[in-house]
């Protein structure tokens, strides 16, 4: 069995009466922080930057409880669509396990509003549960960037998302790496499949500006942003190179611009 791995951009649900009201809060703030034709929002933090669209996502709460044709883009209901995707790959081998990738402010939503905190969101955990009551594996991250957070504080070198881009940080991708790899090798064809053990840099750093600020006009100017990453390949002459695709790779990798 082959396994395909989508990485989406999709939010996160919980249950308690007392999260659920926080999150209402939460909501009508992501609300009021939109404006009408801007891409982006800059947060109480001046440093961080925020999709308008993802906030109007947040916005919504439990959206998998309203009516699609009312709050989706295309009137419509995915859940279906990714359901029948599913069954169709299963039929043909092929286990799908979705990533659906947290807003960033879910994970930080005191750089948005600073008066609140990640206990204030509303998880998207209800909708999963959804989708794996009908047979979709999915991977959710969210719980798992909210305690690295906790422990770390998530700035700096710890810092999940991207304060003035789109997406997340070189060390989500390392974190939804190692969580995929636990997956994969509980599959049956794995022991079987030829390894090749890669090389990992040393920490350095990128300088960036983000896709949220390239636009221009904000007061104070943003300065570039400063992520940690390392490289992860086969060793060249001291030198980490990436692994090339492999059109026989068992594993399918697909996604948005996170990917």
């Amino acid at each position: 069995m082959k396994l395909l791995i989508p990485i989406v951009s999709l939010l996160v649900a919980l249950c308690s009466k007392s999260i659920a009201q926080n999150s209402d809060t939460f909501a009508k703030e992501c609300a009021s922080r939109q404006v009408k034709g801007e891409f982006t929002v800059r947060g109480d933090d001046p440093a961080w930057f925020f999709m308008s669209r993802e906030l109007n996502q947040v916005a919504l709460g439990k959206f998998w409880e309203k009516d699609w044709a009312s709050i989706a883009t295309n009137k419509s209901d995915p859940t279906p669509h990714i359901v029948k995707f599913n069954d169709l790959l299963k039929a043909k081998g092929v286990k799908l396990v979705m990533v659906p990738i947290p807003a960033k402010a879910a994970i930080y939503p005191d750089k948005l509003a600073s008066k609140f905190t990640v206990k204030d969101v509303l998880p998207l955990k209800g909708y999963y549960d959804e989708l794996r009551q009908q047979g979709v594996d999915v991977l959710d991250i969210e719980p798992i960037l909210r305690d690295h957070r906790a422990k770390t504080g998530g700035e700096g070198k710890d810092k999940l998302f991207c304060e003035q881009d789109a997406h997340f940080a070189p060390l989500t991708t390392e974190i939804i790496a190692a969580r995929v790899k636990k997956i994969i090798e509980k599959e049956e064809w794995y022991k079987n499949q030829p390894k090749e053990a890669f090389k990992r840099s040393a920490k350095g750093t990128l300088t960036i500006k983000g896709d949220q600020v390239k636009s221009g006009g904000f007061t104070p100017v943003p300065k570039d942003e400063v992520l940690t990453l390392s490289y992860a390949g086969r060793d060249v002459g001291g030198k980490i190179e990436a692994v090339p695709a492999d059109k026989d790779s068992p594993v399918l990798l697909v996604g948005d611009s996170h990917t």
